[in-house]
């Protein structure tokens, strides 16, 4: 393996970004694009366990480190549930893999959860809070958070978050 070959795969391991400074706009619309599709199945299966309030919404985050600096999209959703944490879950589960979604079992903390992949996207869903300092908020709350494989997107020297703000933005359900 050449020297050039050598550096740019150590980068890529080093920095866990994909070295595409050149055409980071298009691959960060194309993953966007790839997630918000995703979150519109979370908010088919939110609806088809009735559940209230649901929405959702997308973000782009720094990665990579101050070295190789780069961008991630993300989404997530969250909705009410009430008391029937695990029903709700359950109707969840059926609505995704309904759409292709494969269900992987539970992410394995604390609350009721699931975890779900198609290709390279990640749905993990949680339901039931958080405990903070003791206390427990959100008992009757599900949240959703939707990722890519391969997230982190190396962008050029000079490139900010907010260069990307028009991808963040409240993701609908499809119409």
């Amino acid at each position: 393996m050449g020297g050039i070959a050598v550096v740019g795969l150590l980068t890529l391991l080093f920095t866990g970004c994909a070295p595409t400074p050149d055409g980071a706009r298009e691959e960060l619309e194309r993953r966007a694009d790839t997630l918000n599709t995703a979150a519109q199945d979370v908010l088919l299966a939110m609806d088809a366990a009735g559940l209230q309030g649901a929405s959702a919404a997308g973000r782009v985050e720094y990665c990579g480190g101050s070295l190789k600096p780069g961008l991630a999209y993300s989404a997530g959703a969250s909705a009410t549930v009430g008391e029937d944490l695990a029903g709700a879950i359950d109707t969840m589960t059926e609505e995704l893999q309904s759409l292709g979604w494969r269900h992987e079992g539970e992410i394995g903390d604390d609350r009721m959860s699931a975890r779900f992949t198609r290709d390279d996207v990640t749905i993990d869903v949680k339901a039931g809070g958080a405990v903070i300092g003791g206390k427990t908020y959100g008992e009757d709350e599900m949240q959703v958070g939707i990722t890519h494989a391969d997230a982190c997107v190396r962008v050029p020297d000079g490139v900010h978050d907010t260069d990307f703000a028009d991808l963040e933005k409240k993701i609908l359900p499809r119409a």
